[in-house]
């Protein structure tokens, strides 16, 4: 039987080829002697410098790196609108989430709808503008927070914040602002609890809110409800504590009044003006707001006499007029008194009309308020031309031109250039007439030379024409008779007297 070989140990340069070939480190024991105490080598594998220097850097920039949650990490991700909807649903805020969401979906909408012309393609969307939408997500969920636990003046008053804060935010954010003033009427209208207050600030709201966008109508509507419900509740203060909220409704329903009333008085409809001018002046009344009650009676004046009424007119005007001494209202006492001039015409009673446009002539000179004071010496020099003095209707006109032509008014300087050409005119119309009739050389040359000069020589008296005797004989029959020609004086362009020979 054959014997049993020993195993072939491996030699050190076996060992240290393998250990090279791995990435671990290995332990070798020596075998230099059996019998000697073994040692143990550590190999590794040997990296060059530089690349050992790399890797200890990209060590200490991952040590400095915090770690991030899935949450961070999504906002890298993600965009800023899905993070949002994000949150608010995982809040459980559905209402919230769908108003945000509509919010956003008819913006795009109405921007696709009007195209990339429109100046809605100018406007920051909602998505690019994470502060407003972080403002409706906090005040949002606290109303939906508050509905939940039925308390709905809370959530009427977070709807309110979000209302007042994007009024304040320019015209390009109205459309929200008129969203969220909806929807406290929405919600103010369901309240019942506190008789009706909130509804009633709602409902004023609304109507500010339709009034800024120029439909009158339908802020009248909402007004009309404002007054309705603070109607008998004189315990009911504004915010400020001015005045009561019915005072402010009758005051907001007078101003919706008198600019409806303008509008249908610029379509032609004279009566439908009157009777929401009547409706106004009702109102101011009511409201006691002195101001307005005097500024709604003097247009429920004018408006009397425009309709034929000067005797009605007359009443309110008169009203106006104290009530503006009352305020010392410089600027108001002169319209007042312009319009009383012009009612008294119509009544008849040219010196009254002549007296209170005189005193408006002086109140303009004392304020000097020149645009009043042109507009004063016209309308005084208008009713003196009526009147036949048109010495004095030119000297107003003229006034007024000048103050005009100074102010650099195109239209008062072309309007009283006109009414000066007219009135002097008709200064010299009479003598011009007499003129005519006469028919005489003299005449006509005077006619002749105002036509080239343009002065007025027509008051002065005609000179009287001379008389030069003229011999004629008649060779026949030896007669001889005495002619008597007239030889009229002339004047040239320079002044000098010619005669006029007409020769035999």
């Amino acid at each position: 039987m054959a014997a049993i070989l020993p195993a072939i140990q491996p030699s050190n340069s076996q060992i240290l080829a393998s250990t090279l070939d791995s990435s671990e480190p290995k332990v070798v024991s020596s075998l230099t002697s059996k019998n000697a105490p073994v040692r143990e080598i550590v190999l590794r594998k040997r990296l060059p410098r530089y690349d050992q220097r790399f890797r200890e850097k990209q060590q200490q920039l991952r040590s400095l790196v915090p770690r991030l949650t899935v949450r961070q990490t999504a906002e890298f991700r993600n965009t800023y609108k899905h993070r949002l909807c994000s949150e608010v649903l995982e809040g459980g805020y559905h209402r919230t989430f769908a108003e945000l969401f509509g919010l956003i979906r008819t913006q795009m909408e109405n921007r696709m709808q009007v195209g990339p012309e429109s100046s809605l393609w100018l406007q920051k969307v909602l998505t690019d503008e994470p502060e407003k939408l972080e403002m409706m997500k906090k005040y949002l969920i606290e109303a939906e927070i508050a509905t939940l636990k039925k308390q709905f003046v809370r959530a009427y008053e977070c709807h309110r914040v979000l209302a007042q804060y994007f009024q304040s935010s320019g015209a390009e954010y109205k459309w929200l602002a008129d969203h969220f003033i909806h929807n406290c009427l929405v919600r103010g209208s369901a309240i019942t609890e506190d008789g009706g207050k909130v509804s009633a600030d709602a409902h004023c709201n609304m109507g500010l809110s339709l009034e800024e966008s120029g439909k009158y109508a339908v802020a009248r509507i909402s007004f009309q409800g404002f007054y309705q419900l603070t109607k008998d509740k004189p315990d009911w203060m504004t915010a400020d504590g001015s005045m009561t909220m019915h005072s402010q409704a009758c005051i907001h329903l007078a101003r919706m009044f008198m600019i409806i009333a303008e509008q249908k008085y610029a379509e032609g409809d004279s009566d439908a003006s009157l009777s929401c001018l009547k409706q106004a002046h009702e109102m101011a009344c009511e409201g006691g707001d002195g101001k307005q009650i005097a500024e709604t009676g003097y247009c429920l004046g004018v408006a009397h006499e425009r309709n034929g009424d000067p005797e009605t007119a007359l009443v309110f005007l008169q009203s106006y007029l104290e009530s503006c001494r009352a305020i010392r209202d410089s600027r108001g006492i002169g319209k007042a008194c312009d319009a009383i001039a012009r009612s008294c015409d119509s009544c008849g009673r040219p010196d009254e009309s002549i007296r209170h446009l005189q005193m408006f002539i002086k109140i303009s000179e004392d304020i000097k308020d020149d645009e009043a004071l042109s507009q004063a010496c016209r309308s005084l020099g208008i009713r003196y031309n009526a009147l036949g003095r048109y010495d004095q209707a030119a000297s107003y006109f003229e006034k007024s031109y000048n103050i005009s032509r100074a102010g650099s008014e195109t239209d008062s300087v072309s309007e009283a250039r006109a009414l000066l050409g007219i009135a002097k005119s008709h200064s010299m119309l009479k003598d011009y007439v007499r003129h005519v009739e006469d028919s005489g050389w003299p005449s006509v040359t005077r006619m002749i030379s105002w036509k080239d000069s343009r002065a007025n020589h027509f008051d002065k008296p005609l000179e009287a024409a001379k008389t030069v005797p003229v011999n004629s004989s008649n060779e026949e029959s030896g007669n001889t008779k005495q002619e008597i020609r007239i030889i009229p004086e002339s004047k040239t362009h320079d002044g000098s007297k010619t005669e006029a020979n007409n020769g035999e």
